[in-house]
């Protein structure tokens, strides 16, 4: 969401001796945003627990994650171990 009219840059027309007025500078606003990941499982035996990880996730990372949740959540579900994941219609 973004409280401006634009997220991106902004161009401003001015002549020399205009540099700093009022006219032709934005204020700037820090959103002090914060990412996280939230990730969760859907099976049709059932569901996982939710996971929200707020740090940065790279693809080491994120394999971690599976690896460590996949077989949990198949436990839960009375899944078998060997048990294909799919993610958004890709096999892993």
């Amino acid at each position: 969401m973004e409280l401006h009219r634009t997220a991106g840059r902004v161009s401003v027309w001015r002549r020399t001796h205009e540099a700093f007025s009022d006219k032709c500078v934005l204020p700037t606003f820090k959103s002090g945003r914060l990412a996280v990941m939230v990730w969760g499982y859907i099976c049709g035996n059932g569901v996982g627990t939710l996971h929200i990880y707020s740090e940065s996730v790279t693809g080491e990372y994120y394999r971690h994650i599976l690896q460590s949740e996949i077989p949990i959540t198949n436990l839960l579900n009375g899944l078998p171990a060997q048990t294909s994941f799919v993610q958004n219609n890709a096999p892993a």
